[in-house]
């Protein structure tokens, strides 16, 4: 079986995760996320918002892994839709 695409990084700006999977707002706060309305959401990536938040690199691996789950499940969506 092969590796699913990892849709978001740890590179990619909040802001960024936000506009392209708008899901993942619940999951970003119940990380204790709550920037994704801030103004350095549009500057700031998903690693330097869990390291300004205090977050462990295992922390941001975590959500990282909950975020892509959302999105596979979006972009399938996506998908299903365009077959309509």
């Amino acid at each position: 079986m092969a590796a699913k695409k990892e849709l978001i990084t740890g590179n990619m700006t909040v802001s960024e995760v936000v506009l392209n999977y708008p899901t993942s707002v619940p999951i970003l706060m119940a990380y204790g996320l709550h920037c994704f309305d801030c103004g350095g959401a549009e500057i700031e990536t998903l690693e330097e918002g869990t390291i300004g938040h205090g977050m462990s690199q295992e922390e941001l691996d975590l959500l990282l892994i909950d975020l892509n789950e959302e999105a596979q499940k979006q972009e399938k969506m996506k998908k299903e839709n365009k077959k309509k």
